[in-house]
């Protein structure tokens, strides 16, 4: 088995692990708005990510038509969880204006590009919308410092995933166009490592759920000693 299918695979086993446990979560009392927000994202990078692929592998169904409205919610789907993540109401405003202006700009360049593929400015929005969106959360727990470690906060593992995905993708996604005609090999190379990062990233989403978790059963322990 390649390595680069090796670690679609784990990931795949990461993102469905993510989602039973976040529906256990979901079932749990007093469970966070955003908790719910994020078990419906994980509903979409599932169909996206593994039917997607499953169809695509056994009935050759074109992984446009599930990847591209998968790129529309993932960008509605955090620019409503930045929304709610900030205090700020410079910075909700700001969002909201990134949110509709990288949704209008991803069917401009895919509608202009006229083919089932995705576009490549289509991918540099949605690096571009997630690093914006990870870089503020940060500047903002920096000048907005509280009692919780920010360890135990479940965005600081959302935007760090984030982060890292987006800054790796926004110096890989041009190369890889042009080494994929010049050189094969080291394209091959790359892509194993974009999956070796997405898995990362993923696994950070994971501990985010379970600081989630902490939290409930801390403010519940709280409640209790009193």
């Amino acid at each position: 088995m390649k390595l680069s299918l090796l670690f679609v695979y784990i990931n795949f086993v990461i993102i469905s692990f993510s989602l039973i446990y976040s529906m256990y979560l979901l079932l749990k009392k007093n469970i966070g708005y955003k908790q719910k927000y994020f078990f419906v994202y994980l509903i979409i990078v599932f169909i996206t990510e593994i039917l997607g692929y499953i169809l695509r592998k056994n009935f050759g169904v074109n992984y446009f038509y599930f990847y591209f409205p998968g790129v529309i919610l993932n960008v509605l789907y955090f620019g409503l969880f930045y929304c709610i993540e900030f205090r700020n109401l410079s910075f909700k405003r700001f969002t909201i204006f990134l949110t509709i202006f990288s949704l209008v700009g991803i069917v401009f360049f895919q509608y202009n590009d006229g083919t089932l593929m995705i576009a490549s400015n289509v991918y540099l929005i949605v690096v571009f919308f997630d690093l914006i969106m990870a870089l503020m959360w940060f500047y903002q727990i920096i000048n907005n410092i509280d009692d919780t470690l920010i360890t135990h906060k479940q965005a600081f593992w959302v935007s760090t995933g984030l982060l890292l995905w987006s800054i790796f993708n926004l110096f890989r996604l041009y190369p890889i166009y042009f080494l994929y005609k010049s050189d094969n090999e080291l394209s091959q190379i790359l892509m194993v490592v974009t999956n070796f990062v997405t898995v990362i990233s993923y696994l950070m989403y994971l501990k985010g759920l379970r600081c989630t978790e902490f939290n409930l059963l801390r403010t519940f322990n709280h409640f209790n000693s009193k």
